[in-house]
């Protein structure tokens, strides 16, 4: 993943001065020769943001090597704040229809996806240094499953560093 995209609606806003407690990354995988085809129904979601004015926004990131994939990473303060933000588009009959359609296009050009979310949890080491601030760590709800033994294994790593 090396391209950042950032959508029409996150440039009106103003941007984060703090990390989130909550991220959700949805991970798309297109289809081969389709990239061009996805990148024009994916303009349409931040100009339905736009016109439906949601504070909410996302960052987008496509890979320029390797498989054809998209990665969309929006934050979130807490599981509240995603109801909200569910709310906000059910309630819009208009954003809900374009979303409608646009998740129908979507279904064209890519072969899978895989959404993730993750919790923030802070935690010191009892030997670090005192001017060291603590240390942010993301807590999967959901591991990616072409990756189990690699979560499995960092999951353990991290447990056993925060217990000592």
């Amino acid at each position: 993943m090396s391209r950042v995209l950032v959508p029409n609606v996150a440039l009106a806003q103003a941007l984060p001065t703090s990390q989130p407690n909550m991220i959700t990354i949805v991970r798309e995988e297109v289809k081969l020769g389709r990239d061009a085809d996805h990148a024009k129904v994916e303009a349409g979601w931040p100009a339905a943001y736009a016109k439906a004015n949601s504070p909410d926004y996302y960052l987008a990131m496509t890979s320029m090597t390797g498989a054809p994939e998209a990665w969309y990473i929006t934050a979130y303060a807490s599981h509240a704040a995603i109801g909200d933000s569910l709310k906000r588009e059910d309630s819009d009959a208009v954003l809900t229809a374009e979303l409608a359609r646009l998740r129908r296009a979507d279904a064209d050009v890519i072969s899978s996806v895989r959404t993730r979310r993750q919790a923030k949890r802070m935690a010191q080491r009892p030997n670090a240094l005192a001017s060291m601030p603590p240390t942010v760590y993301m807590r999967s709800s959901q591991a990616f499953p072409d990756r189990p033994t690699w979560s499995s294994r960092r999951s353990r790593a991290m447990a056993n560093s925060i217990s000592r």
